[in-house]
């Protein structure tokens, strides 16, 4: 028989965890849905978890808003305002983002494979971890983006901005960077096995570790470190 007093404190654990578990699966505000189904504009709503498949949101005001684990494959958000938005884990594949500003929005694990992101400006944004194949990003700006361990495999990022960008660990077999800047990127132990490095820029680049297995080069030369 428990005494009144463990019985407080059992019932005060068991509250704690409800409320915690409770924070973690909590839905998104419908109230925030419709507005920004009529409008457009969200400006630091919450729409965690959110089912956008197929949205057509082009030119959307997104700033601040918690997207995290939302459901937006497919969906139109060209020339979207996405800035400092919570996109961890979200599911962005196939989604049109060209002309995009995901200024530091934080996306680690998300997914854009297959994700249209030319021009968009991704400057600061966090996408450690995230699955990028396939996603085209000519002309992006990732400059000093957050991208260890993201997986980059045959994307395309011509004439793609990444001043001080993090590639850590990166995948990114078969990549197209020619003509990107990557002046001062840490490739650290990147996997560039494939990629095209032709006519970027890789002054002060970090590539200690890298894989350079058949490799173009910035001169056209062609790599064979680490097969």
């Amino acid at each position: 028989m428990l005494r009144p007093g463990n019985s407080t404190m059992r019932f005060a654990q068991i509250a704690w965890v409800i409320a915690l578990f409770s924070t973690e699966v909590a839905a998104f505000e419908p109230a925030h849905l419709a507005q920004l189904t009529n409008t457009h504009e969200c400006f630091n709503c919450n729409l965690s978890g959110a089912d956008l498949s197929g949205a057509a949101l082009q030119g959307a005001d997104l700033t601040l808003a918690n997207l995290k684990g939302a459901q937006l494959e497919n969906s139109n958000l060209k020339q979207s305002t996405l800035a400092e938005a919570e996109l961890t884990g979200a599911n962005l594949s196939g989604a049109n983002l060209e002309g995009a500003n995901l200024w530091y929005g934080k996306l680690q694990a998300a997914n854009l494979s297959n994700a249209k992101v030319s021009e968009a400006n991704l400057f600061a944004a966090d996408l450690k971890e995230a699955n990028l194949r396939l996603a085209y990003l000519k002309g992006a700006n990732l400059s000093n983006a957050n991208l260890q361990f993201v997986d980059l495999t045959l994307a395309q990022l011509e004439m793609a901005q990444l001043l001080l960008a993090n590639l850590t660990g990166a995948t990114l077999k078969d990549t197209n960077f020619e003509g990107a800047n990557l002046l001062g990127a840490n490739l650290e132990a990147a996997d560039l096995s494939g990629a095209i490095l032709r006519n970027a820029n890789l002054t002060g680049a970090n590539i200690e570790k890298a894989i350079l297995c058949n490799t173009t080069m910035p001169d056209g030369h062609v790599l064979y470190v680490g097969c």
